[in-house]
C-alpha cells in the first residue's frame, strides 16, 4: 500500500492521538481544531492559522517535571524526522 504525504501524516497523527489516549469516540480527525493563539517558548505568539497545512502537536509540559525533560530528546528526533513532511512541534 502506497500513502501520499498528507495520509501519512493523517495516520501519524491519528497514532498520536491514539496514544496519548485523545482520540476517544466521536473524535473526527478529519475537521480542522478551533483556531487559538499561545505564545512560544521565546514569548513570540503563535497562531494554530498560521500553521495550516501542517501536521501540529501541542506538547504542554513544566520546567519541573522529570518526565517532561526526559521527553525532550525523543520529541526533538520525532520532530527532525518528520519536519521534511510538514510535522510542527
Amino acid at each position: 500500500m502506497h500513502f501520499n504525504r498528507r495520509t501519512a501524516l493523517q495516520v501519524f497523527a491519528a497514532g498520536l492521538l491514539s496514544a496519548a489516549g485523545l482520540a476517544g469516540a466521536g473524535t473526527d480527525l478529519s475537521k480542522p481544531a478551533p483556531g487559538f493563539e499561545l505564545p512560544t517558548g521565546t514569548g513570540q505568539a503563535v497562531s494554530l492559522e498560521s500553521l495550516r497545512g501542517q501536521v501540529v502537536m501541542l506538547n504542554f509540559w513544566a520546567s519541573w517535571c522529570g518526565p517532561c525533560r526526559q521527553e525532550f530528546p525523543v520529541l526533538d528526533a520525532m520532530y527532525r524526522k518528520y519536519q521534511p513532511m510538514g510535522f510542527t512541534l
